[in-house]
């Protein structure tokens, strides 16, 4: 036997007791909202003992924004999970890369104008559960969402349902194992924070959950965002009232509430996704027949409605234009000018 073979048993037999027995854990028991991205049994599930890297990679197959529509993504869409376990199956963190890359293309409304494209969503594990459950074994993963174009969509935190069949999977750690892999990557139930207006999250840019976020397809970057949340068009123009780059102001608005830990409170998802569609066909500062009019100002009013809500506890914290003296303030509004200043807006 190799030293580095027979230390490598010590080590484990060291986390186990005298010998190296099955990890003693559970399933985390997350359960998974919309939106929701399934994927199928082609997918491969691989750990390696000797580097304690858990990867699952597989191909993703619908999207899901409400309870009726599947969306298939376009051309190869892929989903790819990396994680580096301990011995007793618990996660290390800061390792580096992401833990979790979806890629591909998703036109949520068919018109040939992808709404989400290139890297979907990136995430870091927070958490890992595991059931040894014979040749069809269960993994369940917490995530916090860290980037990607539905981000905005996903919000803060995300779960995965794993299941792995024809599975050699026998509860430890010290051994390789390998299997198949489906299920479903989607929001995890329970957001608790409050929502807030589009005036709060342009008065408290230092509480921004991401600096650049998706609408309609195209990417903002922190002045772009900081331009459309002070009414204006993405390039700084005045939008002289126009109805598009207003939708865009409360698209921004819900994307952060939701990155922020906001919970969608019943079909906000597929309004927003229907939204994102809407500008990407018809981006701030176009001009808009009366029916497009209407049918932005229907997109508006119900993100409206979130963002102004107050759901038990709340009380008045999700304010309008202030200093973040309500629910999660922290930085003045010449603090965040100046910082808003050395980043060149």
């Amino acid at each position: 036997m190799s030293k580095l073979l027979a230390l490598f048993l010590v080590c484990c037999a060291m986390t186990f007791g005298v010998t190296a027995t099955p990890a003693q854990a559970g399933l985390l028991g997350v359960e998974t909202v919309r939106p929701f991205v399934a994927f199928n049994s082609t997918g491969v599930l691989n750990y390696n003992a000797s580097s304690r890297q858990l990867t699952a990679t597989a191909t993703l197959i619908a999207v899901r924004f409400n309870g009726i529509e599947l969306f298939l993504p376009l051309g190869s869409a892929q989903m790819a999970l990396n994680v580096q376990l301990r011995t007793n199956g618990s996660f290390y963190r800061g390792v580096q890369g992401h833990d979790l890359v979806l890629n591909g293309t998703i036109d949520v409304n068919d018109d040939g104008i992808p709404e989400y494209t290139g890297i979907l969503l990136t995430a870091e594990v927070r958490a890992v559960g595991f059931l040894d459950n014979g040749e069809t074994d269960v993994f369940d993963f917490r995530l916090e969402t860290t980037g990607g174009s539905m981000a905005g969509v996903f919000g803060k935190e995300i779960a995965i349902i794993l299941t792995s069949e024809h599975s050699s999977f026998v509860g430890n750690f010290c051994l390789n194992f390998g299997g198949g892999a489906k299920g479903d990557i989607g929001t995890k139930s329970g957001g608790d924070e409050c929502p807030r207006t589009p005036g709060w999250w342009e008065d408290n840019r230092c509480n921004w959950p991401v600096s650049h976020v998706n609408v309609g397809g195209q990417d903002y970057n922190a002045c772009e965002i900081d331009n459309v949340l002070d009414g204006d068009l993405p390039n700084g123009r005045n939008s002289y009232g126009n109805v598009a780059a207003r939708l865009a102001k409360y698209v921004i608005a819900t994307k952060f509430n939701l990155l922020n830990g906001a919970g969608d409170p019943g079909g906000l998802i597929a309004i927003l996704a229907e939204a994102d569609a809407f500008l990407a066909a018809h981006p701030p500062g176009s001009s808009l027949t009366q029916a497009q009019i209407d049918e932005a100002n229907a997109y508006k009013d119900a993100l409206y409605d979130f963002v102004t809500s107050r759901p038990n506890g709340c009380g008045g914290c999700g304010g309008g234009h202030g200093g973040g003296s309500g629910h999660g303030g922290g930085h003045d509004r010449d603090d965040c000018d100046e910082r808003r200043r050395r980043r060149g807006c």
